[in-house]
């Protein structure tokens, strides 16, 4: 605050307040979605990957500094994650971090491969077990098997031995970024440019999603709550597989053009669909009734940069992506960890109103526009340069606008500007309709411009009698 006097508070009608100040002028105060963990929580190196330990604790893979823990908003690092060399640490970067069902912790360690985390540090599994020294995924399922996806394809584990698993499996034989385990007991791993594969036992098949491009891009998989999984397929959208059928979730049924990189379910069953510089919640009730073919598209929330949201790490294999325990989500950015809390939400922003704010025509002489008395342009000075209003208090920078020109006319995308120039229209009645969003999905009230343009004397009736 600018100072400790304060004489006026508002709210206006996008949830800012308004403080006015005793000498010190006005303040906004701006609720953000998203909370961000930096430098001053001592995160100082890209989180690669980041996993929880326990309620309240996380383990951060990051790239330069081990694995660091988050404990109560601050990282604590632990001298028995980094067995020191002389000279330096022996495992500065660490390509993932997971914690199995008996808590053992498995570490992706630099580019030596996988490694157990015991009490006296790490103990790395000999490359040749899993076939690669760069480690992408490792999945547990339900068997107690180890599947560990790294640049050069699958390997399998049990009882602490790993083997790699060979073309005669007919599993993918470059990266896997993700691994997950559907309802069914079927393992399946995302490819990225390789494809998405569905394994039973040790048995793969190149899984082909219906209506999506062979050269999607699979950068992530899901289990799903109903025991299907969820695939994103970057600029191809979503897919939900289940019980054998696909639902698709692209632009067509309401997500917004975004390059999906990972995907997550909240504790209510939303799916957070993330991109390199957005977060895009998608309701559940909506992707049923989309899935069931009641409606035909879903409801969405996007999240950016003006919600507090930095650009996730432009890294080729990005899986910086966690559900906590406390419901919270947590996504590795540019600037350190994000995390959000889909229960305590600010409400969204609704979507603008629009007004006409002014009406031109030749020469920029202005049109009467008093109430009652229609706009008429003669057919020898048809034009109009008509002016338009968003009234946005928090962003303005996100409002842009469509217009239309009935009769016939379809939306068109007019980006930010705030006027509609009308050229060279043919005589007869006309209405110019405009509106804004803030989201590219919800529209507010559109404002209308009825006018006539008169046709010139060769067209009127006594002309041709």
């Amino acid at each position: 605050l600018p100072n400790d006097s304060i004489s006026s508070l508002c709210e206006d009608r996008e949830g800012n307040i308004w403080a006015g100040s005793n000498g010190g002028g006005l303040v906004r105060f701006r609720p953000l979605a998203v909370r961000l963990l930096g430098l001053e929580s001592g995160i100082r190196h890209p989180v690669n990957h980041l996993v929880e330990a326990r309620p309240g604790e996380l383990l951060l893979a990051t790239h330069g500094e081990g694995v660091l823990t988050l404990r109560d908003g601050v990282v604590h690092p632990d001298p028995e994650w980094l067995p020191g060399v002389e000279g330096g640490r022996k495992y500065p970067w660490i390509t993932l971090v997971y914690r199995d069902r008996a808590g053992r912790v498995w570490g992706g360690l630099s580019d030596t491969g996988i490694g157990e985390r015991r009490s006296d540090g790490w103990h790395p599994v000999p490359s040749e077990q899993v076939g690669a020294r760069r480690i992408m995924a490792v999945l547990e399922d339900r068997s107690g098997r180890f599947w560990v996806g790294t640049v050069a394809g699958l390997a399998v584990g049990e009882s602490g031995r790993f083997r790699p698993l060979g073309p005669e499996v007919g599993g993918p034989r470059a990266v896997v970024v993700s691994l997950a385990e559907d309802g069914a007991g079927h393992v399946w791993a995302a490819g990225k440019h390789w494809g998405l594969f569905r394994g039973s036992g040790e048995s793969f098949e190149n899984y082909r999603v219906p209506g999506m491009p062979t050269n999607a891009v699979f950068g992530g998989v899901l289990a799903a709550r109903d025991g299907g999984v969820w695939v994103a397929a970057g600029k191809a959208g979503l897919a939900w597989i289940r019980e054998g059928k696909t639902t698709l979730i692209q632009e067509a049924q309401g997500l917004p053009r975004i390059n999906v990189v990972g995907v997550l379910e909240d504790d209510r069953g939303d799916l957070w669909a993330a991109s390199e510089d957005r977060l895009v919640r998608v309701s559940r009730e909506s992707l049923d009734a989309v899935a069931a073919g009641q409606r035909g598209r879903v409801d969405t929330r996007m999240l950016d940069a003006r919600d507090g949201l930095p650009p996730l790490l432009s890294q080729a294999w990005w899986r910086g992506l966690l559900k906590a325990s406390d419901g919270r989500l947590w996504l590795a950015t540019q600037r350190g960890l994000a995390v959000v809390d889909p229960a305590r939400l600010p409400p969204p922003v609704p979507p603008p109103r629009t007004r006409i704010t002014m009406v031109q025509g030749p020469g920029g002489r202005d049109v009467d526009r008093r109430a009652g008395k229609p706009i008429t342009v003669s057919y020898d000075q048809r034009q109009l340069d008509v002016g338009h209003h968003a009234r946005v208090l928090g962003t303005p920078e996100r409002v842009r606008y469509e217009s239309r020109l009935l009769p016939g006319g379809d939306w068109r995308d007019i980006g930010t500007s705030r006027k509609t120039l009308l050229r060279d229209m043919r005589s007869g009645s006309y209405q110019l309709e405009v509106r804004a969003t803030l989201n590219g999905l919800e529209w507010g009230e559109t404002a209308s411009l009825p006018f006539v343009v008169r046709p010139p004397v060769w067209e009127t009736g006594w002309f041709f009698s």
